[in-house]
């Protein structure tokens, strides 16, 4: 079961939405929002662009977000990266 899904497509304001429908909606502090994303399937290309230093997005303590060593979980996340050095 998807418990969180936040797309960062809102393109403005500090909100993201939980797409999954759980309610986790995430708060989003020192971002900025591009317009230059590569067109997709999705309505809306804008995407939040974090800026490497204190980009951050919260979503607040929820039931369906509660681990324990008992459940298992992934994350993923499409980036998009201005430039890689050092790898």
């Amino acid at each position: 079961d998807v418990c969180s899904s936040d797309l960062f497509d809102e393109n403005g304001g500090t909100t993201a939405n939980d797409t999954a429908g759980a309610d986790d909606t995430g708060t989003i502090a020192s971002g900025s929002w591009s317009s230059d994303a590569q067109p997709t399937s999705f309505a809306n290309v804008s995407a939040l662009a974090f800026n490497g230093s204190n980009t951050v997005a919260t979503v607040g303590d929820t039931a369906s977000l509660d681990f324990d060593a008992a459940n298992t979980f992934s994350g993923s996340a499409w980036v998009k990266a201005d430039s890689f050095s050092g790898y």
